[in-house]
């Protein structure tokens, strides 16, 4: 069983090039749900007191499955995924933790339809000792968001909210969207979003009040804000001990 993680990434490398960070880069993940938003930085902007990124290298979500526990080898299946199809293939990588704590991850990624070798390492935000950090994963789960070809996914760890946004268009087309938001005194702060303002409002915030949910893995339940049903991936409190 996976721990939960806020992770940011650290770099990047596409082989045989150097390593380097070009995106602000968080992975919201329960046990194995995750949302996974990389907003380039040199094409964001600040605006109304958050971010809004012009461009991303890349936005995945979906669940995360061990293949190999001794080799640490994992496969990300992607529920979403903003990458062109010819770059589209199974997501699987080979982890091991550094001396510092950080986690190596490697790999091979398709870039425009090439198999390319690929390394990153990221670091993981640190939860406090005995503090229960609550883990929230919700799909969209309505008959007529799915029928018009929507896909959304959103995760909260702890104080931190994430939700992705797929909306295939005819002839393969994608609209995409993402939302990054951070809990201040008691609500939602938005961080970064990406995509039009229609798309991004479509996106909720996971509930603030952990506690008064009695929500079950598989529930079908309602979010503030949306008027679509969510279906309840994981909810549960993770304990550092």
């Amino acid at each position: 069983m996976s721990i939960p993680c806020a992770s940011t990434r650290v770099s990047i490398a596409f082989l045989p090039n150097p390593h380097s960070e070009p995106t602000n880069t968080l992975v919201l993940r329960g046990k194995e749900w995750y949302t996974d938003f990389r907003p380039v930085l040199n094409t964001s902007v600040e605006s109304d007191g958050f971010i809004e990124a012009k461009n991303v290298e890349f936005i995945f979500a979906g669940k995360k499955r061990c293949l190999d526990a001794d080799l640490h080898k994992y496969e990300w299946v992607n529920i979403i995924d903003s990458r062109d199809q010819q770059d589209v293939a199974a997501d699987i990588g080979e982890c091991k933790i550094l001396p510092n704590g950080d986690e190596f991850e490697k790999g091979t990624m398709k870039i425009n339809g090439i198999p390319t070798q690929y390394e990153e390492i990221w670091r993981d935000l640190q939860f406090e000792k005995d503090v229960p950090v609550p883990i929230i994963a919700v799909e969209l789960s309505d008959d007529s968001a799915s029928q018009n070809g929507l896909s959304i996914i959103v995760v909260r760890v702890g104080e931190q909210c994430q939700g992705v946004l797929l909306k295939k268009q005819p002839e393969g087309l994608k609209t995409l969207a993402a939302k990054r938001s951070s809990l201040h005194n008691n609500s939602w702060k938005t961080d970064i979003i990406y995509g039009s303002s229609e798309h991004v409002d479509m996106i909720p915030n996971c509930p603030i009040d952990f506690n008064s949910k009695e929500w079950r893995v598989g529930d079908l339940v309602q979010l503030e804000g949306s008027t679509y049903n969510w279906l309840v991936r994981e909810f549960f409190s993770y304990l550092k001990e």
